[in-house]
This record gives C-alpha cells, sequence and structure tokens, in this order.
C-alpha cells in the first residue's frame, strides 16, 4: 500500500501513524484479543486507503478497532527499514518477555 510519505506531523510521528494508533486505542484495540492478528473487511480498508492516499485523516466513520490496525500494520511493513534493528531485535524481545517492563495499567 503506498501512503504520503510526507505532510502534517504530531511531534515526530507521521499524522498517519497518530492517526491510526490513536483510533486502535480509541475504538478498544488494547483490549481486544488478535488485534493485529484479524483481518479487517476489505471494502472498510479500501475505503480509507483511498481516503488516506487523497490526504483525509479523518476515520470519524469506522468503528472496527481492526481497520485502523491492518492500515498501521501494513504502514509498518512497507518501511525501508525496519522498525527495530535486526541486530538489536533478539535484544528488543528479551525485554519483552522481562515482567518487570510491563506497564501496569
Amino acid at each position: 500500500m503506498q501512503f504520503p510519505q510526507s505532510g502534517p506531523k504530531r511531534g515526530l510521528l507521521p499524522q498517519l501513524v497518530w492517526t491510526l494508533s490513536s483510533a486502535v486505542r480509541r475504538l478498544g484495540g488494547c483490549k481486544t484479543e488478535g488485534i493485529f492478528r484479524i483481518s479487517a473487511p476489505s471494502g472498510e480498508l479500501e475505503a480509507v486507503k483511498n481516503a488516506f492516499s487523497n490526504g483525509d485523516y479523518r476515520l470519524d466513520g469506522v468503528a472496527n478497532c481492526h481497520v485502523p490496525a491492518a492500515l498501521l500494520k501494513d504502514w509498518l511493513r512497507g518501511l525501508k527499514d525496519p522498525l527495530i534493528p535486526r541486530e538489536m531485535y533478539d535484544e528488543c524481545t528479551n525485554l519483552a518477555k522481562d515482567k518487570r517492563w510491563i506497564q501496569r495499567t
């Protein structure tokens, strides 16, 4: 999927990342089992992709947390360089498994 690489940013995050991650949280994705494994309805995905391609980052009509999650995952997969450098991957996954690092909410 081709998303614009430039455009408005909030801090250091591209607007697209800010919009999608906020929507995942707002729609209850943080408490949804399989949030990044369960696919979203293809019609909704295509509609939002088209809107994003035209610079429209509003997600007012989206009610399914899997839609922004799938788009965020797709965007991350499309990065030229991985978000976590390969040489740091094992260390990062080990830290993620360490219970002392888990944030309590």
